[in-house]
């Protein structure tokens, strides 16, 4: 977050940084100002309780898209595939990777 500088209330100039979590850390080494908020009947602080604090983003599947029919299919050890050609194809479902093998290779590896 950027550096902000204001003045104070006496006039003196305060600076401070401001943490992901919204906290006040002052440069002067004065105790940083924690930041909370109300909800549920009391204070949550976002620094502490990952409830409160931002959201994490679940880690992105692979996506294959199936040859046959177009459509998209996580990759995964269970998913259907076929390896031909050096290059492994996947599939929704028996139906598209049987249709694949029996038009591109009859001998290829079906897993």
């Amino acid at each position: 977050m950027p550096v902000t500088s204001t003045t104070g209330v006496l006039g003196g100039r305060f600076r401070a940084d401001v943490t992901a979590w919204g906290d006040v850390v002052p440069w002067d080494g004065s105790p940083a100002l924690a930041w909370h908020v109300a909800a549920d009947d009391r204070w949550h602080s976002p620094a502490t309780e990952p409830a409160v604090g931002p959201a994490t983003v679940a880690p992105a599947v692979a996506i294959a898209i199936d040859p046959v029919c177009g459509m998209e299919v996580a990759i995964s050890p269970a998913s259907l595939q076929l390896d031909l050609g050096g290059e492994r194809h996947y599939f929704c479902g028996e139906g598209c990777r049987d249709r694949f093998a029996a038009e591109h290779a009859p001998d290829a590896a079906v897993r």
